[in-house]
């Protein structure tokens, strides 16, 4: 899903509030944006019926992008956390 600037702006406010000191790892620079799409990376997880029986399970884990301006360095945050804190996020 393509993230509105709105949204964008809302989650670079979350990312100031939660993680003021933020640094790439990569080359220590304090200089990030955010990605244009919410990525969905897919999980499988088994899960143990009530009858004993385990199946694997799939679903899909919602990421935003952080991406370092300064050498391209790409961190992920969960996006239902933001939703959950912030409501930056709508539900799909």
């Amino acid at each position: 899903m393509k993230l509105q600037e709105d949204k964008k702006q809302k989650i670079r406010g979350w990312l100031a509030a939660m993680t003021p000191e933020l640094t790439c790892p990569a080359c220590r620079v304090d200089d990030w944006s955010t990605g244009d799409y919410l990525l969905g990376t897919p999980t499988i997880s088994p899960i143990m019926s009530i009858h004993g029986d385990v199946r694997n399970d799939s679903a899909l884990f919602r990421v935003v992008q952080i991406i370092c301006n300064n050498c391209g360095y790409v961190m992920y945050f969960d996006a239902t956390k933001m939703r959950e804190e912030q409501r930056i996020i709508d539900a799909d």
